[in-house]
């Protein structure tokens, strides 16, 4: 399949472009290329080139595809440029190819650029040409965008078709807008279009994303022919919506149903039933789930681990959390900023800030550059253990050591602690350390200041 969707958008190109093909439109016309600045207009026919233009323009497109797979999009303008300035003109192929790399480089604003390029040119567009745009905007996650794309496609006279669907709803899931994403789908089946298994994962996707487990078993259930018939990929986006939900019953039906379909769990299968589980706290049928899995012969990988370790770092169960990690370890799996992450909040409860201090260090030691969440974290942990002068140290040396800016959170946290404390009163020093970096307090910073004005009783302060 992903040699497929490579190869598909040049396969349209080379029939658009081939004047015999009964598939394209008649190419029998002259088209003006006008060119910016200096290089004034030029008019060819495209299919009365010079061998040499036509060899050069084949050159331009390898070169164009190279760099693309090199992730050179500066490069791709760079060499776009170049030929416009040798009055090498650019056939639809070659703007297909430079626009499809920009939507791979997450270009979107460049690949619009060269869209609005061709178009002035007078190269006659095809679907592809859209479906490139619709893919850019998608990859950035601008919906609104993609979608205007969609509109104008139909404006201009050309069909979306499966494609230019998939890649709109694509768009609409990086961006949250489920809702939009089952509108596409039901237009796309009003027009009669056929839906393949891309463009119902891409939709399953889009409701694994946004937890809505009821809209993912549905859109399963109507899977059947002419449908596409789900596969592993479909199952293991309604196994995620369930997860997110916590929806355990529903993932263990779907979980029976793929294998009675021979459609054979992998890991990922595995992973989200494991998560689900542990997000609703049966962690004794989750830790036996995981022995059922390496006994099938999948293999965990670090994010079933994870899975777990979240699960009990929630419980405050950090001598479990140590084991899954040793385990993980082991089986020389590396863990990662999540892992770390909740081993340093299964501390907090217990207020073992020398353990999470530990953690903090082999993060470093691994090259794993703490986030502010594991900040935040060991800032709570100090709390606890009514340490809040390291929790002030700590802070200040964060931007220093990580470059990570210390936000609204934090500094809350910070009060939190010095109230653990019982030294009530310097909030004050965090809220001038907050005014001096222009952070506003919310409701939670309030309410921590009226409770450490309320055991201080400091009436007329709470006021």
């Amino acid at each position: 399949p992903s040699t497929f969707l490579i190869k598909f958008p040049q396969i349209i190109n080379t029939i658009a472009t081939n004047r015999h093909s009964s598939h394209s439109p008649n190419y029998h016309h002259r088209i003006s290329l006008k060119a910016e600045g200096s290089l004034g207009t030029k008019v060819v026919n495209p299919n009365k080139q010079k061998p040499n233009q036509k060899s050069s323009q084949r050159s331009l497109c390898d070169e164009i595809r190279r760099l693309g797979a090199q992730k050179k999009w500066r490069e791709v303008c760079r060499v776009i440029k170049d030929a416009q300035s040798k009055n090498i003109p650019l056939d639809i192929i070659t703007y297909n190819t430079a626009i499809t790399v920009m939507a791979r480089c997450r270009r979107s604003s460049e690949a619009v650029e060269l869209f609005q390029m061709c178009k002035s040119s007078g190269t006659r567009l095809i679907n592809s040409t859209y479906n490139a745009v619709i893919d850019a905007h998608a990859k950035v996650g601008d919906h609104k965008r993609a979608l205007e794309c969609l509109r104008k496609m139909e404006m201009d006279g050309f069909k979306p078709n499966v494609i230019s669907y998939s890649s709109a709803i694509n768009a609409c899931g990086a961006s949250g807008q489920w809702k939009l994403a089952k509108e596409l789908l039901d237009e796309l089946q009003r027009k009669a279009i056929k839906p393949n298994i891309f463009v119902m994962n891409a939709c399953m996707k889009v409701f694994a994303k946004a937890g809505v487990t009821e809209e993912a078993v549905l859109l399963l259930s109507r899977m059947k022919p002419p449908y596409p018939p789900p596969d592993i990929i479909t199952y293991n986006c309604v196994l995620d919506a369930c997860s997110k939900s916590r929806n355990v019953y529903t993932a263990r039906e779907v979980f029976e149903t793929m294998k009675a379909n021979n459609v054979q769990p992998d890991v990922t299968s595995w992973t989200c039933l494991i998560n689900a589980l542990g997000r609703s706290n049966m962690l004794g049928k989750a830790s036996q789930e995981l022995e059922v899995m390496k006994n099938s012969g999948v293999k965990p990988n670090i994010i079933t681990y994870n899975s777990l370790i979240a699960a009990h770092s929630n419980q405050n169960d950090l001598e479990r959390c140590k084991s899954l990690m040793k385990e993980a370890l082991d089986k020389e799996l590396s863990p990662d900023i999540y892992t770390f992450n909740s081993m340093l909040h299964a501390c907090i409860e217990s207020g073992q800030y020398l353990e999470a201090e530990n953690f903090l260090e082999e993060m470093t030691k691994r090259s794993i550059k703490p986030d502010m969440i594991a900040i935040n974290c060991l800032v709570s942990t100090y709390g606890k253990a009514k340490k809040p002068n390291l929790a002030e140290k700590m802070l200040e040396s964060v931007e220093k050591k990580w470059g990570l800016k210390v936000g609204l959170m934090a500094h809350n946290s910070l009060i939190d602690a010095y109230i653990s404390a019982g030294e009530y009163s310097a909030y004050k020093n965090v809220l001038i350390r907050m005014e001096k970096e222009k952070i506003k307090p919310d409701l939670v910073t309030f309410n921590l200041i009226l409770n450490a004005c309320s055991k201080s009783k400091d009436f007329q302060e709470a006021e």
